[in-house]
């Protein structure tokens, strides 16, 4: 509206200057009698009225300039008090999930501790009593995970999380990885001996941790897990790519484009646990190791690619 304002001014300016300048040659041409001084008259109101017209036109100018920057100081002035007013938000976020994992962590170890003390005692030995304590420790165990993973989370926000390299062997790394889990799924994995790969462990753990447990809760049951790591050249520089593909039933294909994010779940997964966190945690650590983290789905094989 403002270049249109101004572009009116000019237009206008610049019109009844040629229409001063055409009304003097014409009447210097045509004139009412032979001593008129209407030429000169109009001669001299020509060069009157474009410097005038060239004033008006930097006045108004000026006036639509002072306009914006008082629009941009305003929008300025409120796009910093909702910078400062949303980073007082994460702050206290921040600290509240940090508290709430700090409190919560004390008394689940309380519990997992009367839980193993009375695993032990001789008034719980039947297999219902023992079945009984058994889920009082998974529940425990399940909680603690979903406190590390906002916590996690919490320190990746805040930035909190240093890189601590170092070099491994991928397939004695995985091999470990696999063991610690403990599924009745056929896990296979197939990465050559050779492949070192200078990284963070604990991020790379967590990662690998994250997509296998994902393959084990949405798998059908008797499908194998299959885990791949391989060298690629990728622009002129050697990554190691691995990929985690399990088959998943047919109508628990994720939204690709929230695959990613934040507490996204799949409606059709709400039965099996989750925080929803997980996928999200991968992506960030992926991030902070200059990798890369990507998603098919082909005949009904999900495989996750990881590139380092």
């Amino acid at each position: 509206s403002a270049d249109k304002l101004l572009r009116a001014a000019l237009i206008s300016g610049f019109s009844l200057s040629i229409a001063l300048i055409y009304l003097a040659v014409a009447s210097a041409f045509f004139p009412l009698d032979a001593n008129s001084e209407i030429p000169l008259y109009l001669t001299r109101m020509t060069d009157f009225v474009n410097p005038l017209i060239m004033l008006s036109i930097i006045v108004l100018q000026n006036r639509l300039v002072r306009k914006e920057l008082a629009e941009v100081k305003t929008a300025l002035t409120e796009t910093k008090l909702k910078s400062e007013f949303e980073g007082k938000l994460l702050k206290e976020r921040q600290t509240l999930i940090d508290m709430l994992a700090h409190e919560l962590k004390n008394p689940l170890a309380t519990i997992g501790l009367a839980a193993d003390t009375l695993s032990q005692s001789n008034n719980t030995r039947n297999e219902s009593d023992q079945r009984r304590l058994q889920n009082i420790n998974q529940a425990i165990l399940n909680m603690d995970n979903i406190i590390e993973r906002c916590s996690l989370m919490n320190r990746i926000d805040q930035k909190t999380i240093p890189l601590n390299l170092s070099e491994i062997n991928l397939s004695l790394f995985m091999s470990d990885l696999i063991r610690g889990l403990s599924s009745e799924k056929e896990i296979s994995s197939s990465i050559d001996e050779s492949i070192y790969l200078r990284t963070d462990p604990q991020f790379l753990k967590i990662i690998l941790t994250n997509l296998v447990e994902n393959a084990i809760k949405y798998s059908p049951q008797g499908t194998q897990i299959k885990v791949r790591g391989e060298e690629i050249l990728k622009q002129g520089s050697v990554f190691i790519k691995i990929l985690v593909s399990n088959s998943i039933d047919s109508g628990l294909e994720p939204d690709l484009d929230s695959l990613f994010e934040r507490f996204y779940r799949h409606p059709l997964a709400k039965e099996t646990r989750g925080s929803g966190l997980g996928l999200s945690i991968c992506k960030e650590l992926c991030n902070a190791l200059g990798g890369s983290i990507e998603y098919q789905l082909i005949n009904h094989e999900a495989t996750f690619a990881l590139e380092l």
